[in-house]
């Protein structure tokens, strides 16, 4: 049934009852976004046995599509494997793609995927037996979504959409107010489509002055990139350190931009100053 219906998005709810089991599936379509998410809440009440198959529940989307590659995201990169059938880990996405198109399935909290040909799986709740033999008892709520593209999951930004499903936007209701940044004012930009950010935060240690924020970027598709950072921000200085925060060595900071380049799949971190220390 169609549960939602609006201006953004509508939504159509189905519900399945699976052996001792209920699920309750949210497919939610999104105007201008070629996402397509599955909101999932599943009861799950199924039991393995040393004497009989352990049920498992399973998505898989089978594209038609000619020769394709397998790509699964590791950790700071997306690493190709046969389309084989096996399980293998993954964290936020797994993609088949042929040269002009292809599709990825993305994922805010599964892990085992697989690829079998055109076929495209994630593992999505177990009832294995070993070394527990009730692990997934109970209710679970996560989402998967679909997103078809052209070219390959490079072209794609795969990796960007991956991680607009993990990190959605925050949304606050508030008074009216005129506020001190401008509307559309990015508050960090990366000008390189294959360097992603994946962490900011603040500094373990903090100068006597002012504050100190670590930002680390990586290059995401094997290719080398030059990137450009701009920030919203005022940053004084700018080191880069290592993955503990150790400094390596200044980096220089003009009108609120900075330049960096990076080798394929390199992570670098900086240590940005709001005031000169």
């Amino acid at each position: 049934r169609v549960v939602e219906q609006g201006p953004v998005r509508a939504v159509i709810e189905v519900r399945h009852k699976v052996l001792h089991s209920e699920i309750t599936q949210r497919i939610v379509l999104y105007r201008g976004l070629r996402r397509v998410d599955f909101e999932m809440q599943v009861d799950w009440h199924e039991k393995g046995s040393a004497h009989a198959d352990a049920p498992m529940l399973r998505t898989t989307f089978a594209p038609y599509l000619d020769q394709t590659h397998a790509t699964f995201e590791v950790a700071f990169a997306g690493l190709e494997r046969p389309a084989d059938g096996r399980e293998v880990p993954a964290l936020r996405w797994a993609d088949l793609s042929e040269s002009d198109y292809g599709v990825s399935l993305l994922n805010n909290c599964k892990y085992g995927h697989q690829a079998h040909g055109n076929t495209l799986g994630l593992t999505l709740v177990r009832a294995s037996y070993e070394p527990d033999n009730n692990p997934d008892e109970g209710l679970h709520a996560f989402t998967y979504s679909l997103y078809p593209h052209q070219g390959t999951w490079k072209k794609a930004n795969t990796e960007q959409r991956a991680a607009e499903l993990n990190q959605p936007v925050q949304v606050a209701v508030t008074d009216g107010h005129p506020g001190k940044v401008r509307p559309g004012q990015s508050w960090l930009k990366c000008s390189a489509k294959n360097v992603a950010v994946s962490a900011v935060k603040f500094a373990e240690d903090q100068p006597a002055q002012g504050a100190a924020v670590i930002v680390r970027v990586y290059e995401a598709h094997g290719q080398a990139a030059k990137a450009k950072l701009q920030f919203g921000w005022p940053v004084a200085r700018a080191e880069e350190v290592d993955m503990i925060e150790h400094p390596l060595g200044d980096v220089a900071v003009r009108k609120g931009t900075l330049q960096l380049a990076l080798k394929p799949h390199e992570i670098k971190t900086l240590k940005l100053y709001t005031a000169a220390a």
